[in-house]
């Protein structure tokens, strides 16, 4: 079925596909990459309200021209240029001083979020993944088939290291449905979910993440609103988290988003 989603991504082969093609081939996968997740994003947008970043950070317009992204998303780094883009914007507004980012894979969410700290002076960026070589789960549920994918296919490539930034990322391992998060409650600034897809997982992962957060504190959850590649189960555990909670889903991405208020009932921005 995964494969069947993708070739219908191709529907989006236009005229921009063939010029590509022509001039500069090397950039089409990464446009009908691009292509394929708005496809998916249509398919399922009948779930949370839709909120661009600018109208959750009125004042991140001013940083659009300082953040700093990698000059190229590399094959299999996890997340899309317009959502690196998305990442850095908000941590340029927040400037977290502690964030907590569950599953690494090849670090490089967390390595975007070091980069656009004003400095790294005070902040603990804590990132956690499977220990190396493990495949077992803790829930009484199977990974699904994409996750299982991700991690027989994990690469070695490791992006903190290749940016200088391992002694400014603490690397974490261990199952998130048993590993111990009560020392890191209200402390985060930033929570990134980003680890199994499983209705469990998501279920579980986001109850520690609401845990996490300190006031102001801001939730950021991984490809929502794909109705192939993941499947249904982490947007049906999204919708059901947000008959509770206001969470929306940020326009050209596949993130959603929540905000927790503060003491005074006002949304910190």
């Amino acid at each position: 079925m995964r494969y069947a989603f993708r070739l219908m991504g191709l529907v989006h082969f236009d005229l921009a596909a063939v010029f590509l093609l022509l001039r500069s081939p090397g950039k089409l996968s990464e446009y009908l990459s691009a292509s394929r997740q708005k496809y998916y994003f249509e398919l399922g947008n009948n779930g949370l309200p839709r909120k661009r970043v600018e109208d959750l950070f009125p004042q991140s317009r001013a940083a659009r021209d300082t953040i700093c992204l990698l000059t190229e998303v590399s094959h299999g780094a996890g997340m899309t240029r317009p959502e690196l883009f998305i990442l850095a914007l908000i941590t340029k507004r927040l400037q977290p001083k502690n964030v907590f980012e569950i599953g690494t894979y090849r670090g490089f969410a967390i390595t975007h979020v070091a980069m656009n700290c004003d400095s790294l002076d005070g902040r603990v960026l804590n990132t956690l993944d499977l220990p190396p070589g493990e495949r077992q789960v803790s829930l009484g549920v199977n990974f699904s088939d994409a996750d299982r994918e991700h991690i027989v296919n994990k690469m070695t490539d490791y992006f903190p290291v290749r940016m200088g930034l391992e002694d400014n990322i603490t690397q974490l391992h261990g199952d998130s449905a048993t590993f111990d998060f009560t020392p890191y409650y209200g402390k985060m600034d930033l929570v990134i979910v980003d680890g199994a897809h499983s209705y469990d997982y998501v279920v579980n992962d986001s109850r520690h993440a609401f845990e996490l957060l300190r006031d102001g504190g801001v939730i950021l959850w991984h490809d929502y609103a794909y109705v192939g590649y993941f499947g249904w189960e982490l947007n049906r555990a999204l919708h059901e988290i947000a008959e509770d909670q206001e969470i929306y889903h940020l326009v050209d991405s596949s993130f959603a988003f929540y905000q927790k208020r503060t003491a005074a009932g006002a949304v910190k921005s």
